[in-house]
């Protein structure tokens, strides 16, 4: 949210469905290591930013 990012245009960035990320939004699946490190990359931030 804080970059204005939809799910569509996340998907695109992460080469993903936007249905995925939807999924991984409501707990319907959860972010494997290959994925989160995606994340971690793109939004710059460390492993420990996702820990609960």
């Amino acid at each position: 949210m804080e970059r204005g990012l939809t799910q569509v245009k996340l998907a695109e960035e992460l080469k993903i469905d936007k249905s995925t990320i939807a999924k991984y939004e409501t707990d319907k699946i959860d972010l494997g290591f290959q994925m989160l490190k995606k994340y971690t990359n793109y939004f710059n931030v460390s492993l420990s930013y996702f820990d609960d």
